[in-house]
């Protein structure tokens, strides 16, 4: 693995992370993560990609999550997300033969964003996807007082939205959410804090369902969802993309939101989807 930074046009820089294949790769997989940016479970998978065939993986954490940084918690712009995630699948493709963008959970929502905007500079893969908060596809959530560490502040969040119908610019940095924030994203005995995240940085994640659901009908999409996820609910995903024409999606029996990465038959399946798209074009070189 190689960490590095990367640096936007206008100078903001993130944390980065790079797993190369063993073999020369002309594929790599962009990772999306999810509301919080803990990549643990995104570096066990990076391990059995590269080792699986000639793909690399990098893993970027989004810009706002930084601790003690200028913005935290913040974006300049909703948009914000789109415009970065674009500038990195430009230049991956000038290194890469083929791009593919593999979101997680809220991740999701930003390849559907991605793919809304420019359909033909990479292809999707959602793992377990929470692509908008109006889509009904979740499961019904029990309290979580006993949980501290995460926290959605619900009236912040719709006097935030009723104040942004009015222009109201000020209200998009509202903090909407608070999430457990660790200072080393691979690891899960780094030290954690309080972190919140604005309006628009969690707005920035998400696309309305009217037009995500055209997307859902006009490209192929592969879906991977454990059977037990404990946030979107498998059946109600399975028949919510049925109804929209999308019949790729695969319920991972056992598989819960995180385990999804490194299940045994979700990696399978996964590495296969990845031969699949990379032989569209090329002779496949992947192994299972």
């Amino acid at each position: 693995m190689r960490t590095s930074l990367f640096t936007f046009s206008d100078g903001y820089t993130v944390p980065y992370y790079e797993w190369e294949s063993p073999d020369q790769a002309d594929v790599v997989v962009l990772g999306i993560h999810g509301i919080t940016p803990d990549l643990d479970e995104w570096m066990k998978l990076a391990g059995h990609v590269t080792e699986s065939g000639p793909v690399d993986v990098h893993l970027p954490v989004l810009r706002g999550y930084k601790p003690n940084k200028k913005n935290r918690g913040d974006i300049p712009l909703q948009e914000q997300y789109d415009q970065d995630l674009s500038e990195m699948i430009t230049e991956l493709n000038q290194e890469y033969e083929r791009v593919i963008v593999m979101g997680h959970s809220a991740g999701c929502g930003n390849v559907m964003r991605l793919l809304n905007r420019q359909t033909d500079a990479f292809e999707p893969l959602l793992l377990a996807p929470f692509i908008h908060p109006e889509m009904k596809v979740f499961r019904e959530q029990e309290k979580t007082e006993n949980d501290p560490s995460y926290k959605i502040f619900n009236a912040r969040a719709v006097a935030a939205h009723t104040l942004t119908r009015f222009r109201l610019r000020f209200a998009e940095r509202i903090p909407v959410v608070r999430i457990p924030l660790r200072e080393q994203p691979l690891y899960t005995d780094s030290e954690i804090h309080p972190f919140t995240l604005s309006y628009r940085l969690m707005m920035g994640r998400f696309l309305d369902p009217a037009y995500s659901k055209p997307l859902f009908s006009k490209h192929t999409i592969p879906i991977i969802i454990g059977e037990h996820d404990e946030v979107i609910d498998a059946e109600k995903l399975t028949k919510y993309v049925s109804e929209v024409d999308q019949d790729q999606i695969t319920v991972i029996p056992g598989a819960d939101h995180n385990s999804i990465f490194h299940d045994q038959a979700s990696l399978a399946e996964i590495i296969q989807l990845l031969s699949e798209l990379r032989s569209e074009n090329h002779v496949d070189q992947f192994s299972q």
